[in-house]
């Protein structure tokens, strides 16, 4: 089992790597690394030899938002985890970046097309599917066992996911920073403590401020279902959680319902 937490420290991932039923962990954050990592991101690398020198495997999840200013930077740290044998799996959403690494030769690391890749209609399009192979044998990322049966059953490969996160609006920049006014330098990971909200007084209604996502929200489908196809794909199930207790508890949910 694979699981992506919102944030590590040093504590959390020497507890992580003593858990036997964890064979893989998810890194990187989708928009701010400082919000994943006490230092930003500058321990990434150690966390990953960390994780290796225990037999887990490592995947990076790529920006969500990779523009030309970190393309570039991305590629290179990439190239170098795969240089240094630190990297098994790299989740992405980006067609330009799935076409480079799938260009590159001699890159190890399987390529994961992301659930944020994937239209939020929920539509299975097989099309979609077909042009991203076409640029690199890609394996796609998905809640919905019916979807993965589908997708299997032409020739895609698939990884399930639990914990789809959902949300009410995405933006570029970081929300908490912005309603707080205090600049992203000095923001001192208080998103993290979910404790802001957005009113909207004039329709009624407020939802959480997490980072740059209004209206967060982890959704799990039903667990005998994914038990069932996770076992079809020949792939580890990645299990999405705010925190290690939240993770150990679907965890234990999926193995007793999926008995």
């Amino acid at each position: 089992m694979i699981i992506a937490l919102e944030s590590y420290s040093a504590e959390v991932m020497a507890e992580v790597c003593k858990d036997e039923a964890v064979t893989g962990v998810v890194l990187g954050d989708l928009f701010c690394d400082y919000r994943m990592f006490p230092y930003g991101g500058a321990e990434i690398t150690d966390y990953m030899r960390q994780l290796k020198d225990n037999g887990k495997n490592v995947y990076y999840q790529t920006p969500l938002y990779l523009t030309d200013a970190i393309f570039g930077e991305v590629v290179r740290k990439l190239n170098f985890w795969d240089s240094q044998s630190l990297l098994d799996g790299v989740l992405l959403q980006d067609v330009g970046l799935l076409k480079v690494l799938g260009e590159r030769e001699g890159f190890s690391p399987a390529l994961i097309w992301s659930y944020m890749g994937v239209p939020r209609s929920g539509a299975l399009n097989l099309l979609y599917y077909r042009f991203l192979q076409s640029l690199a044998p890609v394996i796609v990322a998905t809640d919905r066992p019916d979807h993965s049966r589908m997708m299997r059953e032409h020739g895609i490969r698939t990884i399930l996911i639990c914990g789809k996160i959902s949300y009410s609006t995405i933006n570029r920049l970081c929300y908490y920073t912005y309603e707080s006014g205090i600049s992203k330098t000095d923001c001192a990971r208080q998103c993290l403590r979910g404790e802001l909200h957005m009113v909207n007084e004039t329709f009624g209604f407020d939802m959480s401020v997490d980072g740059y996502l209004l209206g967060k929200k982890y959704i799990y489908g039903r667990p005998e279902e994914t038990s069932a196809e996770q076992g079809k794909t020949g792939m580890p199930l990645i299990v999405y959680a705010p925190d290690e207790a939240a993770c150990r508890s679907r965890r234990a949910e999926l193995i007793q319902r999926g008995e």
